[in-house]
């Protein structure tokens, strides 16, 4: 499968994307879904928020269209993506699983559901990667990797919505790691995994013309919840590498900005003896406003973190276990010395 190929799902996308998220806020203004200012939001003027279905429909669309329409790619070979085939039992189990998370999200942003709804919907979702075969592999036992990997997906289908608390960041964050996989997926020879995370690129870019800097539109649950999701199976869905053990944990590396926000709010909110889905400015994102960086240098400073672990991530499929080993310690290390600073600035 030639780069062609990739690089025109990536422009379709993303095309697409910059058309559909102007229409999706004029769709929130008439529907009057619209973010007010006050309490933990931090924007300062209402803001339409049902940018997450132009990011989904502009990932989505695509790869059905190149199902349907078979492309002689850069290297002369014709392929058909079989689209059925991946619902049964590969990496469509994702684009099904999205759909669900998508009308979940939609449906909290349009009239709003329980946190028990949330969960159940997340964990259905999380029930058909496993039976398309997608799940974590590593663990000893069937019944473990089965339970890790539903909480693993449901975990980090809600980080995203939890970290989505400035403009731009979660899908910035999402863009980041969406190219980290995609380098990972191509450079195995896992091709259908590349065009999820490449569709997945250009629908995001789209959107963030309008998100970042002063956003126009937020994603809402749609989009956060659905972005989660896509980028937890595609965690899954690949053996990165065999020249290590460890280089099984590189996702983890990839998406430890979204991780480490949502570990950190709960501890620091069990600390201070707050329920967990306690609404509250301990966000990382926000301290670090707090400290007194500018919301713009916040979100650009947590790109630039999440850019250099996405290829800290790289290198530990190329790299040796001793080598990779080191990497790991020097991210724990760096984290627990985050972790530390930031839990003394104050925020109430």
């Amino acid at each position: 499968m030639g780069m062609l190929m990739y690089a025109g799902l990536f422009l379709f996308s993303f095309l697409l994307s910059l058309l559909l998220t102007p229409a999706a806020g004029r769709l929130s203004w008439k529907l009057k879904k619209v973010d007010e200012p006050g309490g933990l939001k931090t924007h300062l003027t209402p803001t339409p928020r049902l940018g997450g279905a132009a990011i989904f429909v502009s990932f989505i669309f695509p790869l059905v269209l190149a199902r349907l329409v078979p492309e002689y790619f850069l290297a002369g070979q014709k392929i058909t993506l079989h689209f059925f085939t991946w619902g049964i039992k590969g990496i469509g189990g994702i684009l099904v699983g999205a759909g669900i998370i998508f009308l979940l999200g939609l449906v909290e942003d349009l009239k709003g559901l329980s946190i028990l709804t949330r969960f159940l919907g997340q964990t259905t979702a999380a029930v058909i990667l496993l039976l398309c075969t997608i799940k974590i592999r590593f663990l000893p036992g069937e019944f473990l990797n089965d339970l890790v990997s539903i909480l693993w997906v449901v975990g980090l289908t809600n980080a995203f919505n939890i970290i989505d608390i400035l403009d731009g960041l979660a899908g910035g964050v999402a863009f980041i790691a969406s190219a980290v996989f995609f380098l990972l997926s191509v450079t195995a020879g896992h091709y259908y995994s590349g065009l999820i995370a490449v569709a997945l690129a250009g629908s995001i870019l789209g959107f963030l013309r309008y998100n970042f800097p002063r956003a126009k539109i937020f994603m809402g649950d749609s989009g956060s919840l659905c972005l989660g999701f896509i980028l937890s199976g595609l965690a899954m869905s690949e053996q990165y590498t065999l020249n290590n053990r460890l280089a099984v944990l590189a996702p983890l590396l990839v998406l430890a900005t979204p991780v480490f926000e949502t570990l950190f709010v709960v501890v620091m909110r069990l600390r201070g003896r707050k329920p967990v889905f306690y609404g509250s400015f301990d966000h990382f994102p926000l301290r670090l406003v707090r400290s007194g960086w500018s919301k713009n240098k916040t979100v650009l400073f947590i790109y630039a973190v999440a850019a250099i672990l996405g290829t800290l991530a790289f290198l530990t499929t190329r790299l040796g276990f001793v080598s990779t080993a080191l990497i790991y310690l020097f991210v724990l290390a760096a984290v627990l010395w985050s972790a530390w600073r930031l839990s003394i600035v104050k925020v109430d």
